[in-house]
């Protein structure tokens, strides 16, 4: 029979159960070794962390707007860190709780064979009964727990978010006076979010104490019916020592299945990060509509470059600086209003030349900002009504000066290629002193001595607001693009500065680029100037004006002296 098989080889059973333990030791020591080796805790958060940077960079204006700061700053610091370490590395930890019950199991199910003792099933008991009380039982309490744990992590996001106004508008809180107020709203949002922390403590703290008390029945049981047979029929049904031992090993399974009740809570507590990490991940990009845009621009360049060689058949050299960027009015909705108007009545064209300098004008609100947005390339919508040809570089510049975490004078070569960057600083000082930036904030830009790193500063905090401007715009001087898109120029500046800046951009449009050697500006492409206007200079100073209104969707205007007073608002 089986009983006498297993007797006769007990020790060979005996045997394997040591090795089945050893290498169940062997298995986990070395998963945890490979687990430190290959670093995979800080790969997975890497990984996860630069394909979050990857999907925020390439969301679509309008779903960026509405992104809040908190949200994105909680996705990319603590909510990768908890789906990593407490629900992907928990993985292994669960691994290593089954593999010790399965020895627990095995050693049950061979233990009376080896000691020559009847199979008591009884003690498969806390086998079957841990998983059939502990799993309904996380499956009830789920719903609480992610609502606990949700309405927490909403709070926390709150006080992030309250927290960063608080860095970043300092300013404007400390001019009103508005400290006590800012701090009082700060212990309010602060005490929702311990309100909620101690909520989810509670909830947390009974989930835990379940499996301890299960664990606890599942001894009392035991002892009761054991313990009873024993007092009643002697060592005949069970030794003391059996007993103990079986007593121990039902308090093993306890502990096992107590470890991995906690882990699976551990992992069920990520289950919201992981969530709100997808959704970030699933947010709504532009990739396909850029893709589509350039596809388009390909097409009506080949087209556009065909018609010139057909109407210049004799001409071998600058076909491509003839063709002309063109607009039309669009419509266009913006987060569910109309900004852009083309009346049906008309449709309009206008032609661009390729070196000539644009001003946009209009009454405010009529859609000046988006146009120069669709022009710049900042938002691709269905039907944006225009044609830039697609070997022309553009560069879209906001008005508000924006600074990169790092030197000024990388500051000032962002975009370019490390090899233009490098032999640049002489350009760089020159276009900024063309500019009036003050010899002060220049000198930010002079070469550490002594093998120094250079200074990253906090350039928003030191720099003047006159000065950050500048260098916004020297900024894009130093890139020099084909066409150059920008939101009001001279509108921070006084009269004097202000002509200043706009003789510095028409330089750039005569001459293909600033500070550049003048015996190659034949050999450079024409230079394109696009810009809104908020002072009758820039006006003055363009060889087009095209006026904005819902009314009459884009027109263009013969003189400055035919704008009404509203359109420089």
């Amino acid at each position: 029979s089986v009983t006498e098989v297993v007797k006769a080889h007990s020790e060979v059973y005996v045997a394997l159960y040591m090795a089945v333990l050893l290498g169940c030791q062997a298995l986990t020591h070395f998963l945890e070794y490979q687990k430190v080796k290959m670093k995979i805790g800080s790969t997975s958060r890497n990984y996860l962390q630069e394909n979050l940077l990857r999907r925020y960079l390439n969301v679509s204006e309008e779903a960026r707007e509405k992104l809040d700061h908190g949200d994105l700053i909680m996705a990319f610091t603590t909510q990768v860190n908890e789906v990593i370490s407490e629900g992907y590395m928990n993985l292994l930890k669960c691994i290593k709780f089954f593999g010790k019950l399965a020895v627990v199991l095995l050693y049950q199910f061979l233990a009376p064979f080896v000691f020559h003792k009847p199979v008591r099933f009884i003690i498969f008991g806390p086998m079957v009964a841990f998983p059939l009380v502990l799993l309904p039982f996380m499956f009830c309490r789920a719903s609480l727990t992610g609502q606990c744990e949700l309405d927490r992590k909403h709070k926390q996001v709150k006080v992030m978010s309250f927290k960063t106004f608080l860095v970043t508008q300092y300013r404007l809180i400390a001019d009103y006076s508005m400290r006590t107020e800012v701090v009082n709203d700060s212990e309010e949002i602060v005490s929702a979010y311990n309100k909620a922390a101690s909520n989810e403590s509670r909830v947390l703290l009974n989930n835990t104490y379940f499996c301890p008390w299960v664990a606890l029945c599942c001894e009392c049981l035991y002892i009761y019916l054991i313990g009873l047979q024993i007092l009643h029929t002697g060592n005949s049904f069970m030794t003391v020592g059996l007993f103990l031992t079986n007593l121990n090993v039902v308090k093993d399974i306890g502990e096992c299945y107590g470890d991995i009740y906690k882990t699976l809570l551990t992992m069920q507590s990520t289950s919201d990060s992981l969530r709100h990490i997808v959704d970030v991940m699933n947010l709504p990009t532009d990739l396909a509509e850029r893709a589509d845009a350039c596809e388009h621009r390909r097409i009506l360049t080949k087209q556009l470059r065909a018609k010139l060689v057909k109407e210049h058949p004799g001409k071998t050299s600058g076909l491509m600086d003839m063709e002309p960027i063109r607009l039309r009015s669009i419509n266009f909705d913006y987060g569910g209003s109309q900004v852009l108007k083309a009346p049906s009545s008309t449709n309009r064209e206008f032609d661009i030349k390729q070196g000539s300098v644009v001003s946009i004008v209009g009454p405010r609100g009529e859609g000046k900002a988006t146009l120069l947005k669709i022009l710049g390339g900042a938002i691709i919508p269905a039907d944006s009504g225009v044609f830039i040809p697609a070997h022309l570089r553009v560069l879209h510049v906001a008005m508000e000066p924006y600074f990169y975490n790092s030197t000024m004078y990388k500051n000032l070569t962002f975009g370019l290629s490390r090899e233009n960057a490098a032999n640049n600083r002489d350009r760089v000082r020159e276009i900024c002193r063309d500019l009036r930036v003050t010899e002060a904030a220049l000198e930010n830009l002079n070469e550490p001595k002594g093998g120094e790193p250079e200074a990253k500063k906090r350039w928003n905090v030191v720099l003047s607001l006159t000065d950050r401007y500048l260098l916004n715009l020297a900024r894009a001087f130093v890139f020099d693009p084909d066409v150059l898109v920008v939101h009001k120029p001279t509108m921070p500046f006084d009269e004097r500065l202000s002509a200043s800046v706009l003789k510095v951009m028409k330089d750039w449009v005569d001459n293909r680029g600033i500070r550049l050697p003048h015996d190659e500006k034949e050999r450079r492409r024409p230079t394109t100037l696009i810009m809104s206007s908020a002072k009758i200079q820039g006006v003055k100073m363009a060889n087009i004006i095209l006026r904005v209104s819902k009314k009459n969707g884009l027109e263009e205007v013969k003189s400055s002296s035919d704008l009404g007073a509203d359109a420089l608002s």
